[in-house]
């Protein structure tokens, strides 16, 4: 299913190759230069673009952004890809409240380097979710193999952050909501729940993995996109219909 929107509003001059769109549907989405300078230092790359000279675009792990990240060529029509996947998103129910002031970053790299991770590593983040105290961020590699792919997953940790009372990867204050997925879905009883708990498990074990990919998986069922879920956690079982309609549940009761 496509659903592209209609009623853009291009903030910067150069029609389809805009690099900041304010969404219709609440998100501003920045591509390339600009969602570099928005990101800050708080992702590198671990594998970025560089442009040798002006004819030439080509790779490095050079742990830092290149000077020239216009690399729009490699991946045309991003920014309008990923305003039509928030367009999806809406037509599935999913409430503009819980999408608002989002800021989506598509950054022109293969893979990114997160605060504290050595720059090259045996591997690199394809996405990043940063709650803060101000507006949600969400970073992808627009470069990687499947960006709206990441994005979704990413999106997914903004919104149980919004609908369900998580703060990131505590989840220790959740809501009825979120105490009836952590029941759904079977999460163990035995792993704390709490933020220092939480990020001294293993990555794929943390709760917030399970639901960020669990509801990739619901979009991907409700979008016919053959994307499979990925999870090295050993508890983890892909979700089937039951999941799916609970999720159908949570946003149709908070349509706009």
């Amino acid at each position: 299913m496509l659903f592209v929107s209609l009623a853009l509003l291009l903030l910067h001059p150069g029609g389809a190759r805009a690099s900041v769109v304010e969404s219709a549907y609440g998100p501003i989405i920045y591509a390339w230069s600009d969602a570099v300078a928005v990101v800050g230092d708080r992702v590198l790359p671990e594998l970025s673009v560089v442009r040798p000279s002006p004819e030439t675009l080509s790779t490095a792990e050079n742990g830092r952004w290149a000077s020239d990240a216009d690399a729009g060529a490699w991946s045309p029509g991003v920014v309008e890809r990923t305003d039509a996947l928030f367009g999806e998103l809406a037509s599935l129910g999913v409430p503009r409240e819980a999408l608002g002031g989002l800021r989506a970053c598509v950054l022109p790299a293969f893979s990114l380097r997160l605060p504290g991770q050595a720059c090259g590593s045996a591997w690199g983040a394809a996405g990043a979710y940063f709650p803060g105290t101000g507006p949600p961020l969400v970073a992808v590699a627009g470069l990687g193999l499947d960006p709206e792919r990441v994005l979704l997953h990413e999106i997914g940790h903004c919104l149980a952050d919004r609908l369900l009372g998580t703060a990131g990867y505590d989840w220790s204050c959740i809501n009825g909501k979120g105490r009836e997925y952590l029941q759904l879905r079977g999460y163990p009883a035995s792993r704390p729940l709490g933020l220092r708990g939480q990020v001294g498990l293993p990555h794929d074990c943390r709760v917030a993995e399970w639901f960020a990919e669990d509801f990739l998986a619901w979009y991907a069922s409700r979008t016919g996109r053959a994307w499979g879920v990925f999870s090295w956690d050993p508890e983890y079982r892909a979700p089937g219909e039951e999941v799916f309609a609970w999720f159908d549940g949570l946003f149709a009761r908070r349509r706009w």
